[in-house]
């Protein structure tokens, strides 16, 4: 869990409630609500767009009586994951340190045979970046570094061309474009070195 989260006081027991039902569960995550917005779903798991290099959140109404969901990947601000699971396929890889570090462990459960879902009634409530937005360009370094990582090992061979397309062809020019129209040289300088250290080398 990360260290800026509220959590409802049943959401564990409907984790492990649905973690003890079936063996092919290895990772679960709860129903993420912002902490200030408190009816606001900030993420009821993630899908990952293989052709973008990311992963985005999934939302629906508020219905926490809907039945738990399979799932690309959920996010680590707050998952469960079977003992069993992580003896066999390694924790969260270090090298990520933050951002898409839960994704990159779901990815490896699913290679491992293993099925990644969505507990509506498991509710947590998430103080958005309050730890990472207090250190400037942190987390869009974290964030480019670890997408050329995720995508160089795990995306098939036209995936990954299909995202250098989109990286190289439009996300570049847009935030080059809009840091230098603000004058935002740190957050400039953090993105061209996170493609540096994504891109030109490896994990």
């Amino acid at each position: 869990m990360n260290n800026d989260t509220v959590v409802d006081r049943c959401f564990l027991d409907e984790l492990i409630k649905i973690a003890e039902k079936d063996p092919d569960i290895g990772i679960l995550g709860p129903t993420i609500l912002d902490y200030n917005l408190p009816c606001s779903i900030q993420s009821a798991g993630l899908k990952i767009r293989w052709n973008k290099g990311d992963a985005i959140s999934l939302v629906f109404e508020g219905d926490f009586s809907v039945a738990v969901q399979k799932v690309d990947a959920v996010t680590g601000c707050a998952l469960l994951a079977k003992s069993e699971l992580l003896n066999k396929i390694g924790l969260l890889n270090k090298k990520y340190f933050a951002y898409l570090e839960e994704v990159e462990l779901c990815v490896r459960a699913r290679r491992a045979f293993y099925e990644i879902v969505y507990v509506p009634k498991g509710k947590v409530w998430h103080k958005v970046s309050s730890t990472s937005n207090k250190i400037r360009g942190f987390a869009l370094y974290q964030y480019t570094r670890n997408r050329f990582w995720f995508m160089k090992r795990y995306a098939s061979c036209k995936q990954y061309l299909l995202f250098l397309a989109y990286f190289f062809g439009y996300k570049f020019f847009s935030f080059v474009g809009w840091a230098l129209l603000h004058k935002d040289m740190p957050l400039l300088l953090s993105f061209l070195k996170g493609i540096k250290d994504g891109f030109l080398a490896d994990e």
